[in-house]
């Protein structure tokens, strides 16, 4: 889609997606060579990516891949982690997009914590109801054990309440 120099080459997203458009391709791969068959990427090609990833999203064509080649090998950004690393760049990204996204953190971010504090609601109101449970049963047994004149201390000990939890509850 470019030519160039040995130093570099000059491409733009509108030449270089203007096939894929018009295909209706779902995504792109980038190919380009290095003639001095250093695979390393450089800056450049690594900004040449990240605009053509922007401009992908644009156009809702994914770029999938940019391999640079030599006369011996090839380097996959995809392969070696760059790939993943430029779709979470934001230095190409239009300021509205980087609000949306924003955005969007913020509102899943709320709906977590308000789920969050649903769940520990529940959680703190369902104790909070054994513990209730548990005491009701509690005085219940103590009633019992109190009619069938059993000593305080002793009801005290199998029931767990205080013996002046049962002295009221026997209304001395």
């Amino acid at each position: 889609m470019a030519v160039g120099g040995f130093i570099n080459a000059s491409v733009s997203p509108r030449e270089a997606f203007q096939v894929a458009v018009l295909k209706g391709a779902v995504g792109v791969m980038m190919v380009h060579n290095h003639p001095d068959d250093v695979l390393m990427p450089s800056e450049a090609d690594k900004d040449l990516t990240d605009r053509f990833i922007q401009a992908g999203r644009i156009l809702q064509i994914d770029v999938m891949d940019h391999l640079i080649i030599t006369t011996q090998t090839f380097l996959s950004f995809a392969v070696n982690g760059l790939m993943d690393e430029l779709n979470k760049s934001l230095k190409f990204v239009p300021p509205y997009e980087i609000a949306e996204r924003l955005e969007e953190v913020k509102q899943n971010g709320l709906e977590w914590g308000r789920r969050k504090g649903l769940r520990e609601g529940e959680e703190r109101g369902l104790e909070k109801g054994i513990q209730q449970g548990e005491r009701k049963k509690a005085l219940e047994v103590a009633k019992v054990l109190l009619s069938e004149g059993i000593a305080i201390n002793i009801i005290s000990k199998s029931s767990g309440l205080s013996e002046e939890a049962i002295r009221k509850l026997a209304g001395r």
